[in-house]
C-alpha cells in the first residue's frame, strides 16, 4: 500500500468502529506502529490471530461469548490483547483498563476450556492515549 492508501484504510476502519470523534487515521496508524513494535520486541516469533470468536459454557450453565481482538500465539502460550478507544488521561486509562479483567478472564477461560495453550499475559491496548496496560490477576 502507498501512504495514502494506508491512511484511507485507517479512515475506513475508524468509520467501521464508530469512533470517528475519538481517533484520527493518523493516530490509528501511529498506534499500529507502536503495537507492532511492542509485539516484535517481546514475542518476535508470535503468530498473530485477529478477531477470534470464543464461546464456552460456565459451570453454572451460562453461555459466554465474545471476540478476542488480538491473540498472539507463541510456543510457550498465548497473549491476549484487547483494544479500547478510551480518550482520557493516562492515569484514567490505567484505571479503566483494570476494569476489563472480567472480559479478559472470560477469554482466558474460553481458551482453557477449548484445550489450548496457557495464557501467559493479558493486555488492554489503548491506542488513543498510546498505552498498553497489562491486566494481571485475570
Amino acid at each position: 500500500y502507498t501512504p495514502e492508501q494506508h491512511l484511507q484504510k485507517a479512515g475506513e476502519t475508524i468509520d467501521r468502529w464508530g469512533v470517528t470523534g475519538n481517533l484520527s487515521p493518523e493516530i490509528l496508524l501511529q498506534a499500529d506502529e507502536r503495537l507492532d513494535k511492542f509485539i516484535l520486541e517481546r514475542w518476535p516469533q508470535a503468530v498473530c490471530h485477529r478477531e477470534i470468536p470464543v464461546a464456552y459454557r460456565t459451570d453454572a450453565g451460562t453461555i459466554v461469548s465474545g471476540f478476542i481482538d488480538l491473540l498472539l500465539e507463541t510456543e510457550e502460550g498465548y497473549i491476549i490483547i484487547d483494544h479500547k478507544t478510551f480518550p482520557g488521561s493516562i492515569a484514567d486509562a490505567k484505571e479503566k483498563a483494570a476494569g476489563f479483567a472480567g472480559q479478559l478472564g472470560m477469554y482466558r477461560d474460553a481458551l482453557f476450556q477449548a484445550g489450548g495453550k496457557t495464557v501467559l499475559a493479558t493486555y488492554i491496548h489503548l491506542p488513543v492515549v498510546g498505552l498498553m496496560v497489562e491486566v494481571q490477576g485475570v
